[in-house]
């Protein structure tokens, strides 16, 4: 009989070094040039600027990323799991089923791009509280439509599993984005910021438009106009409750920037603080989200189907990476805060990457199981996750607002963690996550290297003996993953 080990290796050997790994190859191609570029464009940004309008420029991105998913409405989702459901077995229902998500998308873009332009004045008063930025905003509405349809084609692509065609969007979007960026902050300020925002998020939409119409001619989908409300309860079972939970972060994220730039005297510095911290965490999740783009099409197809391999690599693989990637953050916040310039060089700055990089962790062990919610269709059992999540966070935040950008991260870091553990039960009920892989020895070790880091960087202030406990602390949780493997997939009897 075929132990749990032999069919981890015929896994590995028939789909890891066939297809998965030419995807991830091609995902972080076009990612690391799209999303690198980015990153570079605003460490360059960070340094043109003063740390107050670094935050006001945090408070506009953060207004762009909440109303793009307004209009998106987590359809790009729907597109990616239904297509990769159907695209090869019924092409006539994956037809309607994308001819329904695109007409929704393109609606709620619309209503979004009219509302806010009519409501222009009132989202100023709001969102910045302060007079004189109308046409920054009148460019963000515009970023704000284009990225919401963009999202809906990468995520059609996805389903179909076109990952190369998805790094090509990347890369235009990488070649675009930091010449404009430079040349728009230098001579414009902030409008050329949100300018070049714009432009980037137009050009992106043409060529994922042209891609995914090769595409989807190539497997013989087509946008129809009949047959399309038969499946309205996708939008309801599905689509809606991923709607609810995604709109519930980005409007909290908002809204606990304008509560640190309403409530703090020095509001838009420790926003300008927070942001700049937060970018290491935006590079995790953009790295964590390069690989989990391709496991998603196969977590929609091999759940509940009891091969321990790939439940291991499902929920480890993310925490695995979270883990390596801020691990040096963790004990060397204050090299990574040289990138920024001196003027971030303070203990509001490493304090506040210390905290971000310890939930970003947390946020890391939860991403395979978030794959499992919508593979179960559990989706609505999300959306009360998420709203206990973003109550707490909003309470924190406002009880915490003295505090400036540390008071912002440790309540973000509180709300994490607290989250995740009050809904473990749930999670392990549900048959969403094995308990086997959240409580054990092995999670438990990796808790102690963990506070050992933060130890070692309160209490050594040089550098060198730091980078020595970070090698060994990076080698010995290798080895207490890979011993974590060999005991998980080699245990007989029932899965959970």
């Amino acid at each position: 009989m075929i132990n749990s080990l032999q069919k981890g290796e015929y896994f590995i050997r028939t789909l890891f070094k066939n297809k998965i790994i030419k995807s991830v190859i091609w995902s972080f191609l076009g990612t690391f040039i799209s999303k690198g570029f980015v990153f570079l464009g605003m460490f360059l940004v960070a340094r043109m600027v003063s740390v107050d309008d670094y935050g006001l420029i945090g408070l506009l991105q953060s207004f762009i990323n909440t109303f793009t998913l307004f209009s998106l409405a987590s359809f790009g989702v729907t597109a990616t799991k239904y297509l990769a459901k159907y695209s090869k077995t019924d092409k006539v229902k994956a037809s309607e089923i994308l001819s329904l998500t695109s007409l929704f998308v393109w609606s709620i873009s619309l209503l979004v791009l009219i509302l806010s332009i009519v409501f222009i004045n009132q989202l100023e008063s709001f969102v910045i509280g302060r007079n004189g930025l109308y046409f920054e905003l009148l460019v963000c509405i515009a970023a704000i439509f284009f990225a919401s349809l963009n999202g809906l084609q990468v995520g059609a692509l996805a389903g179909l599993e076109s990952f190369k065609k998805i790094s090509i969007v990347n890369i235009v979007n990488g070649i675009c984005v930091l010449p404009l960026m430079f040349f728009g902050t230098k001579y414009f300020g902030i409008l050329g910021v949100v300018v070049a925002i714009a432009i980037t998020n137009l050009s992106t939409w043409i060529c994922s438009q042209i891609l995914l119409h090769q595409e989807l001619k190539k497997a013989e989908i087509k946008i129809v106009f009949t047959g399309l409300f038969q499946h309205k309860s996708i939008l309801y079972n599905f689509s809606l409750p991923a709607f609810v939970s995604s709109l519930m972060i980005s409007p909290i994220i908002l809204s606990t920037n304008v509560i640190l730039t309403k409530y703090n005297l020095n509001g838009y510095y420790h926003l300008g603080i927070y942001n700049a911290s937060f970018y290491f965490s935006q590079i995790v999740t953009l790295l964590i989200g390069i690989v989990g783009q391709v496991f998603y099409p196969l977590a929609m197809r091999n759940f509940g189907k009891s091969n321990k391999v790939f439940d291991f690599i499902n929920i480890v693989h993310p925490f695995a990476i979270g883990l390596f990637l801020v691990i040096p953050i963790l004990i060397l916040p204050d090299i990574f805060a040289q990138l920024f310039g001196n003027k971030y060089s303070n203990d509001d700055m490493y304090l506040t990457t210390i905290l971000i990089g310890s939930f970003t962790i947390v946020n890391s062990l939860k991403v395979g199981i978030g794959r499992n919610f919508a593979a179960g269709n559990l989706m609505w059992y999300s959306v009360f996750s998420n709203l206990f999540w973003g109550i707490l966070v909003l309470l924190l935040s406002y009880i915490l607002v003295d505090y400036g950008a540390i008071g912002r991260a440790l309540s973000y870091f509180s709300a994490y963690l607290l989250n995740f553990l009050l809904f473990v039960p749930f999670y392990i009920r549900k048959r969403l996550v094995d308990p086997k892989l959240i409580f054990n020895k092995f999670n438990l070790f990796i808790l102690m290297i963990l506070s050992s880091i933060l130890f070692s960087f309160i209490n050594l202030s040089s550098v060198f003996p730091r980078i020595i406990i970070l090698l060994l602390s990076v080698v010995l949780i290798a080895y207490i993953l890979y011993k974590w493997f060999l005991n998980y997939t080699t245990t007989h009897g029932k899965k959970y």
